[in-house]
């Protein structure tokens, strides 16, 4: 999907890079020098959309561009999904930065919470089940508000499910369980 692609990883004291070209390795991953005492572990990735893939403009006409708002909110929602994972987002094409960092879980609630006053903190609750298939981890955050709808958003391993899921439905139902208990 991309023209030119290029990754740079801090591993291990060492600084190492790939190109790709057309999604085939242009390069070997080599070392390039060693990691800055500032910044010893961490990715960069850098590409160029394949325009032969991606069409330089729309059926308009208009030039087909990168919207810098949806790409900062899907990083914003990796970084809170992963606490403890610095993800920086600089666009060349304005010169902004942008970084993002949460020390637990519960932060993703700063993405989605509501204008309006909380009725309560921020609940989280995190475990992990051993299954025939291996662990599943589970992590909530929810908050309650004053007024309105509720709203419910799911991820499943860092991946967005706005259509839900059994995942989804087991936890509204929990919820509601608890509730009516209550």
């Amino acid at each position: 999907l991309s023209e030119r692609f290029e990754v740079i990883v801090w591993r291990d004291g060492g600084m190492y890079r790939q190109q790709f070209t057309h999604g085939r390795p242009a390069t070997d991953l080599v070392r390039i020098g060693d990691a800055p005492k500032d910044k010893p572990h961490g990715t960069r990735v850098r590409f160029l959309p394949d325009y032969t893939i991606f069409k330089d403009e729309d059926e308009s006409g208009k030039p087909i561009a990168f919207d810098p708002a949806v790409i900062a909110r899907a990083l914003a929602q990796r970084a809170y999904l992963n606490p403890g994972l610095s993800i920086t987002f600089f666009d060349e094409s304005s010169g902004t930065t942008q970084t993002w960092q949460a020390k637990d879980f519960g932060e993703i609630l700063t993405l989605f919470a509501p204008s309006r006053p909380p009725l309560t903190g921020v609940i989280t609750f995190s475990g992990t089940e051993e299954t025939s298939e291996g662990p599943v981890e589970i992590q909530v955050a929810m908050g309650v508000w004053e007024e309105g709808a509720g709203e419910v958003r799911s991820f499943a391993n860092t991946v967005p499910t706005p259509q839900g899921g059994t995942h989804e439905q087991g936890i509204k139902t929990a919820y509601l369980k608890a509730l009516n208990k209550y």
